[in-house]
């Protein structure tokens, strides 16, 4: 059992709840950190510890934990306009991971992961958000509530993410 993983991952999903609790609500989709904290752990975890802290940050919720942006909980929230968006930061750490593998370790590298990983959180978010809210909205209406608001935002996290695991790296003298 290795004891620093278990750490590490444990305090990656406080940081997600930190991050659900840094809001700008917006409409039906708020703005959140949590994000920023999905992509440092992309990049500085691996695929097995990355993961793993977003299923319990997901079941932590689903539970009924206020664990989700604006401190709610429950099933109702996954099954809710904003669920496909969580349920996409499962698909953000996969994809990430895998990226990770074949690009360089320098701030290009961490920028084409971390910019990548942020838009796959959106073909699940939208679909869903579609699904559970306007089963009659138009693309460019699901377009424009749940992706154009955010989009600018979610790569500027990804660059924060880039260059704050760049300045940060020579500090790690073994990978988390």
């Amino acid at each position: 059992m290795n004891y620093k993983k278990i750490t590490v991952t444990a305090l990656f999903v406080v940081f997600f709840i930190i991050g659900s609790y840094t809001v700008v609500p917006i409409g039906p989709v708020p703005i959140v950190l949590t994000n920023l904290f999905i992509l440092l752990g992309v990049l500085l975890l691996d695929l097995r510890s990355s993961f793993l802290a977003i299923v319990i940050y997901v079941i932590l919720g689903m539970l009924g934990l206020p664990v989700f942006s604006m401190g709610k909980g429950g099933i109702a929230v996954i099954l809710g306009p904003t669920g496909g968006y969580i349920v996409g930061y499962l698909l953000c750490v996969i994809v990430g991971n895998l990226l990770k593998k074949v690009t360089p370790e320098n701030l290009v590298g961490f920028l084409i992961v971390t910019i990548i990983s942020a838009l796959c959180i959106y073909p699940v978010g939208l679909i869903w958000l579609k699904t559970s809210i306007g089963a009659d909205w138009t693309i460019a209406k699901t377009l424009s509530i749940g992706f154009y608001p955010f989009v600018f935002g979610d790569i500027l996290k990804a660059v924060v993410a880039a260059i704050l695991v760049k300045m940060s790296k020579p500090y790690f003298k073994e990978s988390l």
